[in-house]
C-alpha cells in the first residue's frame, strides 16, 4: 500500500514537472496585422470601403474581431495561425474626417496571446474639378481690375491711357502674352484650358505698370476659386 501512493506521488511531481517545464519552454506571443484597403486607407464620403486585415502570429488563436469607431463588430471563433479577415467600412452618413479602425486576434484560455491593430479612415469629400476656358489677355486685364476696384481708363488727356488697351497692345503672336500661351491641354478635360502662368503674367503686368497706384491680387487661383 505505501509503496503505490509513492509511485502515485513520485508520479505526480514528475507529470508537474513535465508541465512546467513545456510552458517554460513557449517562446513569447508575437503577431502581426495589417489593415489594407485596395486604393488605400481612404474613402468618399457616402461610399464604402473594403477592408482586409492580414495576419500571422507564432502561436495559434481562436478568436477575431474588427472595432469600427470605437464598436465591436462582433467576436468570430477561428483557429490556427495565420489568416485573413473582411470587413466594409460604410461612410455613408460619416462626416469628412478621420475614423480609427482596429483588428484583434486573441485566444479565449491563453491571456497572453492577444494582438491588435489600430488604423486610422480618411472620409473625404470630393470636389469637382473646374477647367477655366482660355480667355485673351485683355478679358483677362478687365476681371482683374474689376475684381480691385481700378478703372480701366488712367491719367487725363493725352497723358491717360487704359490698362487694358495697354495689355492688349503688349500682346504678342497668337494672343500669346509675355511669351506664355493663354491655353494648355489638360488630359483630365481632354480639352485646352486656361493656362494659369499666361493669367498670372497679366496680373504681374498690370501690378507692374507705371500708372498703377495700388497693389494688385487677383492670380489665377483667386479666379477659379470664385467659380466655386
Amino acid at each position: 500500500m505505501k509503496k503505490e501512493m509513492v509511485f502515485v506521488l513520485v508520479l505526480s511531481m514528475l507529470l508537474s514537472m513535465t508541465v512546467v517545464g513545456f510552458a517554460q519552454g513557449q517562446p513569447d506571443f508575437e503577431a502581426s496585422i495589417m489593415i489594407t484597403a485596395d486604393e488605400g486607407l481612404h474613402v468618399e464620403v457616402g461610399s464604402e470601403l473594403e477592408l482586409t486585415a492580414e495576419w500571422a502570429a507564432n502561436r495559434d488563436v481562436n478568436r477575431e474581431e474588427w472595432t469600427i469607431m470605437g464598436e465591436e463588430q462582433g467576436a468570430t471563433n477561428i483557429s490556427g495561425s495565420v489568416g485573413t479577415s473582411y470587413i466594409t467600412f460604410d461612410a455613408t452618413d460619416l462626416d469628412p474626417g478621420y475614423y480609427n479602425v482596429s483588428f484583434r486576434i486573441w485566444h479565449h484560455q491563453q491571456d497572453d496571446r492577444d494582438a491588435t491593430e489600430t488604423d486610422r479612415i480618411e472620409v473625404f469629400e470630393a470636389t469637382a474639378a473646374i477647367y477655366v476656358e482660355p480667355m485673351a489677355a485683355p478679358s483677362i486685364a478687365a476681371k482683374i481690375l474689376e475684381h480691385n476696384g481700378v478703372q480701366a481708363r488712367y491719367g487725363q488727356g493725352r497723358n491717360g491711357g487704359n490698362f487694358i488697351a495697354d495689355v492688349a497692345r503688349n500682346m504678342g503672336p497668337e494672343a500669346t502674352f509675355e511669351d506664355f500661351e493663354k491655353a494648355v491641354w489638360s488630359e483630365e478635360a481632354e480639352a485646352y484650358v486656361a493656362n494659369p502662368e499666361y493669367w498670372n503674367a497679366v496680373l504681374d503686368y498690370l501690378d507692374g505698370h507705371k500708372a498703377m497706384k495700388t497693389d494688385l491680387t487677383g492670380d489665377f487661383d483667386w479666379y477659379v476659386n470664385s467659380l466655386e
